[in-house]
């Protein structure tokens, strides 16, 4: 009688390991803005995230950019315009992206 209850526990445990390892590993999707030191919004701007994967993105008129699906870790983030670039180290999920640049 004990074989199948062993066996049910054990599976258990796997499937909730299984589950808890996939919520860890989501990606996640990334937006943010980049405005110079006046605070002006950094229009057709590229920002190149470098890490665990790689994505682009071009802000909009508003220095808005939006990237779908960004795996977790740590980044570097280039923000390219022109001659100017700059580069930060950002967490994804959790720090703000909101980029000042100093051009």
């Amino acid at each position: 009688m004990k074989k199948p209850y062993v066996f049910m526990i054990l599976v258990l445990v796997l499937l909730l390991t299984a589950l808890t390892a996939g919520l860890e590993a989501q990606s996640a999707d990334v937006q943010g803005t980049v405005k110079g030191a006046k605070g002006n919004p950094k229009s057709s701007a590229s920002v190149k995230l470098t890490g665990p994967g790689n994505y682009i993105a071009v802000t909009n008129v508003r220095g808005q950019f939006f990237i779908r699906q960004v795996n977790p870790g740590t980044y570097t983030v280039t923000v390219r315009q022109g001659n100017n670039y700059q580069e930060f180290i950002k967490r994804i999920p959790g720090d703000d992206l909101d980029l000042k640049v100093t051009w």
